[in-house]
């Protein structure tokens, strides 16, 4: 299990690991290069930094590609297999250990305590359990002065063959439905001895067992390029799907609002007199334009009464709020599915994002090596190590940010690439044009004069007598 979870681990720690080694490879070589002079015969004999890279800028673009295909197609089955095996794991009970001398609760509904074991490790003395999971009884002690305990051969079953003791139990009071009258304490307590008992425990509680990895498909870091894209799209859809939702929802609530006026008794008729009004009423031509509006709203009230009025207040006043309230969980909801597409968008470029670092570490690693000249195991390890972290620490940052909404998901994965690109162009542009940036002695010279000046400055004055 251990060498398992090792294994799906170290495949998911691939796409880290490429451009951590093509970083620090590209410092180291070219910082020796230049240690030992050797890149600057090659710059006396016209061959540009450029040429000398041109092999490492091949080698760097196939890891790219490498680390795509690591990125799309093996950590997706890595990371289920490693979460879903955790999943596994946290849920399952620690192995089975039965100390001498200490209170055992690992089997469901049983705390045993064991006094002595003997060295061939079944011999047992002085043995105790409680049960606690017996729904007839509600104590249920066993006592046992010696015994053995074994499993069997298929390890699914241990058997505790225990000799000389005594079991005491208290049955559940129950009223007999038949005889309200009985009394309810006959018989409260139960007392056997015995020479021999033999209790089986199930063993197969402590197996690991296999959760369907289906469970955890829908992750997006378990998903390829094009499950990402149907995902994304899924989502969007989904989200459209919650916005019309509402917007029928609101019609349907204003459609199926009247006033109580307007209706009428079922069966009562309409009076003739107000009908041939009304009809008279639709044959008239109307001036749209010469119709005023009201100068405001409560004059639409003056002609109800005031029960009525107060009627009509209340009803719009809990429409109103229903609707509030229906409208802000839309809200709390499309939040929710635009946060979980951010998520989903960022998984995508990130494959692309972690493959393209690939280069740009290249030509951050080469140039710095050129300019340090220095090779080995020191300085290169320093500088790549503080360029990794960056990239690392802007990744996880503009990550939390796109989750949070603050910023696009394709413009926060890509950000840790755009921040770096720049210092990589202009770190090669200095290399090439020999431009002295890290020279380690005049910076080693510089910084002893600045230590020489604070020693002189904190030396003590001396008064002339």
């Amino acid at each position: 299990m251990v060498l398992e979870f090792v294994f799906y681990l170290s495949i998911s720690l691939v796409p880290w690991a490429l451009p951590l080694g093509i970083l620090i490879s590209s410092v180291m070589l070219l910082g020796n290069l230049a240690e030992r002079y050797e890149l600057a015969s090659m710059k006396s004999a016209g061959i540009s930094l450029l040429r000398v890279m041109l092999p490492l800028i091949i080698f760097s673009v196939l890891i790219a590609i490498f680390s795509y295909t690591c990125s799309n197609y093996l950590m997706p089955i890595a990371n289920l297999k490693f979460k879903s095996r955790l999943y596994d794991l946290r849920k399952q009970k620690p192995t089975l250990s039965l100390e001498q001398g200490v209170f055992n609760d690992d089997f469901q509904g049983y705390v045993i305590r064991i006094g002595e074991k003997g060295r061939d490790g079944q011999t047992i003395k002085d043995v105790l359990i409680y049960e606690n999971n017996n729904n007839q009884t509600r104590y249920n002690q066993t006592m046992a002065e010696s015994g053995q305990m074994f499993t069997t051969p298929d390890k699914q079953f241990m058997i505790m063959n225990l000799k000389n003791g005594r079991q005491y139990q208290e049955p559940i009071k129950t009223q007999e439905p038949n005889n309200p009258t009985a009394k309810k304490d006959q018989f409260p307590f139960v007392r056997i001895s015995f020479k021999e008992w033999r209790k089986v425990f199930d063993l197969r509680e402590f197996d690991i067992s296999r959760t369907d990895e289906s469970l955890f498909k829908g992750n997006q870091t378990m998903l390829s390029t094009g499950l990402l894209l149907k995902a994304i799209d899924s989502i969007q859809q989904k989200k459209e799907q919650k916005a019309v939702d509402f917007r029928i929802g609101l019609i349907t609530n204003f459609a199926n609002l009247s006033n109580s006026r307007l209706i009428f008794e079922p069966g009562k008729a309409l009076p003739e007199t107000l009908k041939q009004k009304n009809d008279s009423k639709y044959t008239e031509n109307y001036q749209w334009d010469t119709i005023k509006p009201f100068a405001d709203a409560k004059d639409l009230l003056k002609g109800i009464e005031v029960s009525e009025s107060k009627q009509i207040m209340a009803r719009a006043l809990a429409t109103t709020k229903t609707i509030i309230d229906q409208a802000k969980g839309t809200i709390s909801s499309v939040d929710k599915t635009q946060e979980a597409k951010s998520k989903f968008i960022f998984e995508l470029n990130s494959k692309f994002t972690w493959a393209f670092v690939c280069i740009i570490f290249l030509f951050i690693g080469a140039p710095m090596g050129a300019i340090v000249r220095k090779g080995g195991f020191g300085y290169p390890i320093l500088v790549a190590i503080i360029f990794f972290m960056i990239f690392i620490i802007l990744t996880i940052l503009c990550k939390k940010i796109s989750e949070s909404q603050a910023m696009s998901a394709i413009l926060a994965s890509w950000l840790p690439c755009l921040v770096l690109m720049p210092i990589g162009i202009w770190l090669t542009i200095k290399s090439m044009n020999d431009a002295a940036l890290m020279n380690l002695d005049v910076w080693e010279a510089n910084i002893k004069k600045l230590f020489s000046k604070i020693k002189l400055l904190r030396k003590p004055k001396v008064n002339p007598s």
